[in-house]
């Protein structure tokens, strides 16, 4: 006799059962001289878990909606019935990069004090588990729920743990673009419920719509993914939130909740209205170039460090929405490569511009100037994950935007070549930024202090780093056609 566990109990609940504990033992943990340690390692459970389940636990992932399911019961009027929470390698890639993520902001917290960390952890640990449900989810109104319920938590890294005055302000810019957005996501999806009676993702694929309906839909869905993302002219709220939220934020933002756009678009707006989807890609193409363009340019004339990374995110997800539009497998590999490459050079770099903030409390460029004399550390850290960022050969962004361009090019050539173009101005604000802070004499506004070797910012940089050119080297073990099947399904 056979016995076997549904994976997906472990993990769904892991991440519930941490944030429970430390919510009944908050006190205790707050004057437990190990609490820092045992919360680290507490939470390293569910990315080696999900880590497991990705590499050796599952090889039979045929079709991206086969794999196993947890259903629940909920009785919540509309929308009675059972949730389904589906286990394939696609979101699983995303549950293991949420893990991970959630678990380097337990080193990056690492300086804070007992009471402010066990704090941070519970929050930290509930976005995990928020963001685990909404990429495993198989309801439309779960996700949209999960979707929402998310800036609940980082509204409170943001507003609580924020640098500056306007921390507060941030945080409800954040919490407010994303709501407006989904207002219209939620009418659709109430229209879904009324004219079709069912809100499982299975069950809709497929579903025949009158042509003013599909693109109705479609524009509701794709508002607030858009805003998410962010595309123009709905960034704004990113670079504010960004200069205002602690380091973690910062990291959770790049690397997690933008992903959520994206990934919504690939298995929901794609999926449920495949010809919405052809319909308005020229418009999609147009938007993307148009946040492409306009990120890269304004980058070149930000004077904050924060902002610089923030705006150079705006451009490398659109390129994801130019790999996702594409209708190809190429376009759509590169645009998850990206996705998670994005994720790892964006945090490296979001860190060390946080271990400067710590240093010296300021992230104004001009106070910056010939680090490397006295910090070879961490000038050479940050130079590779400069490189990173303006895909060089031999990173993972690198492969992702030409697997982008190839799949573009084979929709719109003018579009690829436009596209193409934006990496010279990728290149001349990302080494800017670099000869701007590090090279040259030393500033007179800056002290010299001790480099990053004697902080967890080297062990956490240096893992990030080896992730993207690992990536880099060998793109096929995230690539190997996860997304052939969603194409086939989509019938895209």
């Amino acid at each position: 006799m056979t016995f076997s566990i549904n994976p997906l109990f472990g993990l769904v609940l892991f991440p519930l059962i941490i944030v429970v504990h430390s919510i009944l033992f908050k006190s205790k943990l707050e004057k437990d001289n190990f609490t820092k340690e045992a919360l680290i390692i507490s939470s390293a459970i569910t990315p080696l878990y999900s880590l497991y389940c990705l590499l050796l636990g599952h090889e039979d992932f045929s079709s991206i909606l086969n794999g196993y399911t947890l259903n629940f019961v909920v009785s919540v009027f509309p929308f009675e019935g059972i949730v389904t929470f589906l286990l394939d390698k696609f979101s699983l890639i995303f549950v293991v990069l949420t893990a991970f993520t959630v678990h380097i902001c337990m080193f990056v917290n690492y300086n804070m004090s007992n009471k402010k960390y066990v704090e941070m952890f519970i929050l930290l640990m509930l976005i995990q588990s928020i963001l685990t449900l909404a990429f495993l989810t198989n309801n439309i109104i779960a996700f949209y729920m999960l979707f929402e319920l998310v800036l609940i938590p980082i509204f409170f890294i943001i507003g609580i743990w924020g640098s500056r005055n306007r921390k507060v302000l941030a945080a409800f810019q954040l919490f407010l673009y994303t709501l407006f957005g989904s207002l219209f996501m939620v009418f659709a999806i109430a229209y879904i419920y009324v004219t079709k009676g069912t809100l499982v993702l299975n069950d809709l694929i497929g579903t025949d719509w009158s042509f003013l309906e599909e693109r109705l839909l479609w524009c509701a869905f794709f508002l607030a993914f858009a805003i998410k993302i962010p595309m123009v002219p709905f960034h704004t709220w990113l670079p504010e939130a960004h200069v205002e939220a602690p380091t973690s934020g910062s990291v959770l933002l790049a690397a997690l909740l933008l992903k959520l756009g994206t990934f919504g678009l690939i298995k929901y707006s794609l999926a449920l209205f495949p010809d919405a989807s052809w319909y308005f890609a020229p418009f999609v193409y147009l938007v993307s170039l148009i946040s492409i363009l306009y990120s890269s340019l304004t980058t070149l004339r930000q004077i904050d460090l924060k902002k610089i990374i923030a705006y150079s995110s705006v451009g490398h997800m659109n390129f994801i929405t130019l790999g996702i539009f594409s209708f190809n497998v190429q376009g759509l590999d590169g645009a998850l490569l990206i996705m998670v490459s994005h994720a790892f050079i964006s945090s490296t770099l979001f860190i060390l511009v946080g271990s400067l903030y710590d240093k010296y409390h300021t992230r104004v460029l001009k106070y910056y100037r010939g680090l490397t004399v006295f910090m070879p550390i961490l000038s050479t850290v940050f130079f590779i994950a400069v490189l990173g960022n303006l895909s060089m050969p031999g990173t993972s962004n690198f492969v992702g935007e030409f697997l982008i361009l190839i799949g573009t090019f084979q929709k719109s050539p003018t579009t690829a070549v436009i596209a193409g173009l934006s990496i010279i101005s990728t290149a001349a604000y990302s080494i800017w930024l670099y000869n701007r802070v590090f090279m040259g004499r030393l500033s007179i506004h800056i002290h010299q202090t001790r480099d990053i070797n004697y902080d967890m910012t080297l062990p956490v940089s240096i893992v990030l780093i080896f992730l993207f050119i690992g990536l880099g080297v060998y793109p096929k073990i995230l690539l190997e056609s996860h997304m052939t099947p969603l194409l086939i399904k989509t019938q895209l």
